[in-house]
């Protein structure tokens, strides 16, 4: 299960050589806590604090200007945050580290879900199959 669920998160790493769906949030937000820039999100900061730690091992980028992938405007008066997006490739930004990283700490979820399930009593086949459905759940997708 490990092996199956490490070659479907590593396989085709590099693809896409720009940032996607939440790479941008996390990435800007990442360079945001080493340079100190505030920003406002909602969301908790585990991720953002990973991709921070890997990125503050990199010396080889200028994160002052290679990470804006999100930027946003505060209107005080109505408080509301508008974000824009930007489309951009990645450049010297360390995306593949990135990936990475995130790819074989989520690898181990199906099998701390087969583990889960036989704490809770469950049989080695339902485990299994909860390990699995877990492994092959954006195969859905």
């Amino acid at each position: 299960m490990l092996v199956a669920s490490l070659y479907l998160h590593l396989e085709r790493l590099e693809f896409p050589d720009y940032p996607v769906f939440d790479e941008k949030y996390f990435s800007t937000y990442a360079a945001g806590y080493i340079t100190g820039q505030p920003y406002y999100d909602i969301h908790p900061p585990t991720g953002k604090l990973f991709f921070s730690a890997i990125l503050s091992r990199n010396s080889s980028i200028n994160i002052k200007a290679d990470y804006q992938f999100i930027k946003f405007k505060i209107d005080w008066d109505k408080m509301l945050v508008y974000y824009f997006n930007e489309s951009i490739p990645y450049n010297h930004f360390p995306y593949y580290q990135l990936r990475f990283g995130a790819a074989v700490i989520s690898s181990l979820l199906p099998v701390l879900v087969f583990i889960f399930m036989l704490i809770i009593g469950g049989r080695e086949i339902a485990a299994v199959l909860a390990g699995f459905a877990v492994l092959l759940d954006n195969a859905l997708l």
